[in-house]
């Protein structure tokens, strides 16, 4: 909204006929003016109905009266084809609105050209020449942008304005052609032989508890699903490794059993404040042999941020206590 707008007499007569404040009044016509933009570029805002109007710009009085004030007030005309329009639109309107009707080959309501300034070069020479083409003819021009706002009725605009050769006649189809004779089919191929596919099988459950060396598959399985405790996500690839590397360090039942699962059953805890990308896959984790460094033993659970401060707090007290119990 341009800035004499505001404090214009046909603001202040639009705000009194509704009894609105002037900052109603502003958003008022703001919004309408903004619909018209939206669904009426031309300027016909008539071709919306009162309640439509109304109802696109939330209006909650009555809409009857909400018109006739725009109308008195001077910013919408009562025309007899149009029934309403925006009153000198083609002058308020902003650069987009004229692009759009200029790109739609439209005029504003009344027959006035939109301007062709914003527009790239090579868009605004033909439409220069399109609409100086209608300013030579400009009832029918008018009257076609009314009657229709398509494309099929520019392009009537067009043969009815320019001098456009009609449209030559179809050619006639040509005869069709006789069908050649059918060629004698050739003999069939023997059949080629190839070397049997291997046969490729899933992976079965009693398959999967196949474990390396001298380890049992009931063993394999319960370090399976201990170390699937710690949220680690893997797959057959994973445990087949750890297989392999089980099998490289010739790991026996006992060694799994008095060894390796009491030692990762001790660094269960300590996994479960890392993120899951920190911990070892289970390959990694065997080849380590963390089990030969020291005895295993489980964990402390950790403590939280409010049992870490507790404890600094009875430290603290423990030592100012003592130190007043030697004076």
């Amino acid at each position: 909204m341009k800035r004499e707008a505001v404090d214009h007499t046909k603001m202040k007569r639009l705000c009194r006929r509704l009894d609105i404040p002037l900052w109603q009044g502003v958003g008022l016509l703001e919004s309408i003016w903004h619909l018209t933009a939206r669904e009426t570029p031309r300027g016909d805002i008539g071709k919306l109905s009162d309640e439509d109007i109304a109802l696109a710009i939330e209006y909650r009085n009555d809409e009857s009266k909400m018109i006739g004030a725009l109308v008195s007030a001077g910013w919408i005309d009562r025309d007899p084809v149009e029934r309403l329009i925006i009153h000198d639109w083609h002058e308020h309107a902003n650069d987009t609105v004229h692009n759009r009707l200029a790109r739609a080959r439209q005029h504003f309501v009344g027959g006035h050209a939109p301007k062709l300034t914003r527009l790239p070069s090579k868009e605004r020479d033909a439409a220069t020449e399109f609409f100086g083409s209608c300013a030579q003819n400009i009832d029918s021009c008018v009257l076609q942008a009314h009657d229709a706002h398509t494309a099929s009725a520019r392009q009537a605009h067009d043969v009815h304005t320019a001098n456009v050769p009609p449209l030559p006649l179809p050619l006639p189809l040509p005869l069709p052609l006789p069908l050649p004779l059918p060629l004698p089919l050739p003999e069939p191929e023997a059949p080629r032989t190839s070397a049997p596919r291997a046969e490729v099988r899933p992976i079965r459950s009693e398959e999967r508890s196949i474990t390396p060396g001298e380890i049992s598959p009931s063993t394999w399985d319960d370090f399976r699903n201990r170390y699937m405790e710690s949220g680690k996500p893997l797959n057959e690839a994973d445990w087949k490794n750890a297989g392999m590397e089980a099998a490289t360090l010739n790991l026996s039942e006992s060694d799994m059993t008095e060894r390796v699962i009491p030692c990762l059953a001790a660094e269960l805890p300590g996994w479960a404040e890392r993120d899951v990308g920190m911990i070892p896959f289970p390959a990694s984790w065997l080849k380590s042999q963390p089990w030969t460094r020291k005895a295993a033993k489980p964990r402390e659970p950790a403590l939280t941020r409010e049992q870490r401060r507790q404890a600094e707090i009875d430290a603290e007290w423990g030592g100012a206590h003592a130190t007043h119990a030697t004076r």
